[in-house]
């Protein structure tokens, strides 16, 4: 992917970056949990089975709302679909190259939170460190309560946009 020559914009936000650099996707290990469990037990199993592996118990201390979020995800509608393009995404887009974050240089804001086992505040680090322009902010973390996080981005987004003039 060339950056360059796809995106013409001078500021980037990236909101819990969830990608990986250069294929290193370890964030994703749950999600490919899921993935092998709704392909190989039958439904009535499924929550059963996600809650007894490791992964998803490792999200009930550090990221709750990342669970709850897998929990819902097993009752999706359109299940399947969603099941073909989380593999097309962990297979062809989950990665983004080193070179080609280098190649932007607008002004980046990475917000990153601790405790959010599918989107790491250490990839939001590293992303921001590979930028030239970048600044990074930390919301409130996974184990925090709905209103506080909510707020939380609320603010971080205002302090990033309150110098643009929209009028």
């Amino acid at each position: 992917m060339q950056l360059s020559a796809q995106i013409a914009t001078s500021h980037l936000v990236l909101l819990h970056p969830a990608f990986g650099i250069d294929g290193d996707t370890p964030n994703f290990e749950v999600f490919r949990v899921l993935q092998r469990i709704v392909q190989e037990r039958p439904r009535s199993k499924w929550l059963q089975t996600l809650k007894q592996t490791k992964e998803f118990q490792v999200l009930a201390m550090s990221a709750p709302r990342n669970q709850e979020n897998y929990r819902r995800l097993l009752n999706h509608p359109r299940l399947e679909d969603l099941m073909d393009w989380m593999r097309a995404m962990d297979q062809e887009a989950l990665s983004i190259e080193r070179s080609d974050i280098c190649q932007y240089q607008g002004r980046v804001d990475v917000i990153g939170q601790s405790h959010d086992a599918f989107h790491p505040l250490q990839l939001a680090l590293d992303l921001a460190s590979l930028y030239p322009n970048a600044t990074v902010h930390e919301i409130a973390p996974g184990h925090s309560s709905d209103d506080e996080y909510r707020e939380s981005v609320r603010h971080t987004l205002y302090e990033i946009f309150e110098d643009y003039d929209y009028l």
